[in-house]
């Protein structure tokens, strides 16, 4: 009888993160893009509400508001290690499609980004 080779795991196998997900440490925020604003949810450990903000679609104002949620977390003793961060954006649907496709309510496109924080 012949031995089933054992199957190898791809090299770049991104579908899976090499490091646990540890809820304590990492600040999660879903941003939902549009152009004319960005609507910010956040999960922010040791924090029991969950912050909703509205912002102007600018990366630095994004950038300055998770790092206002990292001090609030590590206020609560929390020291966040990483940033898990989720874009959320409408697709563009071509004007090619018919009038009844087009009624559709478009499906979100998301994207998952970790930033890890030094």
């Amino acid at each position: 009888m012949r031995k089933s080779k054992k199957q190898q795991k791809p090299l770049n196998d991104l579908s899976r993160s090499l490091t646990p997900f540890d809820p304590n440490g990492t600040l999660i925020g879903v941003i939902e893009l549009s152009k004319e604003s960005w609507l910010v949810r956040g999960i922010i450990p040791g924090v029991e509400r969950q912050p909703l903000k509205k912002l102007k679609p600018d990366e630095n104002e994004l950038l300055k508001l998770l790092e206002r949620w990292r001090v609030e977390a590590e206020k609560t003793g929390h020291k966040i290690d990483r940033i898990a961060a989720r874009f959320l954006a409408p697709t563009l649907m071509p004007r090619a499609l018919s009038q009844r496709a087009s009624q559709k309510p478009s499906r979100p496109v998301s994207k998952a980004t970790l930033i890890k924080v030094e």
